[in-house]
């Protein structure tokens, strides 16, 4: 295990007597790591079923052989002003994992009412309210994907977003395509 830094919890080291070409072999994992493996598994197979031509909804993985560190992308949803939009998430999972929620921060910059990139997500899911040990990397990704389609202005991290989203959602709208565009294109 590898100390934490600024009091995040330890995570076991995956190196490359238990990483081979980004596979993980279950008898070298952690309780967290092989659940982590399995929630790998099971993303990868529903996400290897989007329609030809089309970006899946969200996919994750691992950055390279770390399993506690990975990478997501979550497609706008069609019909909303996020639509042809790639949006990117850093995950990080405790050590601890699943009986703490992962860290998920958002990269991308988008004009939304419930999310700013650089900062972690703020969705009932992770929160310790919100979170159980039966929640998964894929029903995060979801609610993430479902905030775009419906974003909250009554639980808003930016309040002049979420006023616009209230009182001119046309203007809101314009502005959420633009950056879209933009941004995450």
């Amino acid at each position: 295990m590898r100390g934490g830094r600024g009091g995040t919890p330890a995570t076991p080291s995956i190196g490359p007597s238990t990483a081979v070409a980004g596979k993980w072999t279950a008898g070298s994992l952690s309780g967290s790591a092989n659940r982590i493996q399995i929630e790998l598994q099971t993303l990868s197979a529903a996400t290897s079923t989007a329609a030809p031509g089309h970006l899946p909804a969200f996919m994750a993985g691992p950055n390279g052989a770390d399993l506690y560190a990975w990478t997501a992308t979550v497609s706008g949803p069609s019909g909303s002003p996020y639509s042809r939009g790639l949006f990117f998430f850093d995950i990080r999972f405790p050590g601890n994992y699943p009986f703490s929620p992962p860290v998920v921060v958002l990269r991308s910059r988008i004009y939304h009412p419930n999310l700013v990139a650089g900062t972690t997500v703020a969705i009932r899911t992770l929160s310790e309210d919100g979170w159980s040990a039966a929640t998964t990397v894929y029903d995060v990704l979801r609610g993430i994907r479902e905030l775009l389609a419906e974003p909250d202005p009554h639980d808003a991290v930016v309040g002049s977003v979420a006023e616009q989203y209230v009182t001119d959602r046309k203007a809101f709208d314009e502005t959420a395509r633009d950056w879209t565009r933009r941004f995450a294109s």
